[in-house]
């Protein structure tokens, strides 16, 4: 399920969480909420990393909260990480 969760060190991340019985998150797609401009954007949390390739365990006790996002953050996200590829707009002539 999309969650939003607030770490400890103060960071927003929103993912698609599941939870762990070894007490914590299994979290997936993640990405980190910035302040911008125009409000919040969404960034990938560890671009440098294969994080996002794959499931990363997350400790309950670097999570001080876990949330639903309201509708358009979470819609903004699904837009982000759809698995769904599509193509071009083109015309046929």
């Amino acid at each position: 399920m999309i969650k939003l969760i607030r770490l400890t060190s103060g960071e927003e991340i929103i993912a698609d969480v599941t939870e762990a019985a070894a007490g914590g998150y299994h979290i997936e797609d993640v990405s980190i909420i910035l302040p911008t401009e125009n409000g919040i954007g969404l960034a990938d949390l560890m671009p440098y990393s294969k994080m996002n390739e794959q499931k990363t365990f997350i400790k309950e006790s670097s999570v001080l909260f876990v949330t639903e996002p309201v509708d358009g953050l979470a819609e903004q996200y699904k837009s982000i990480h759809s698995k769904i590829v599509t193509p071009p707009r083109k015309i046929i002539t």
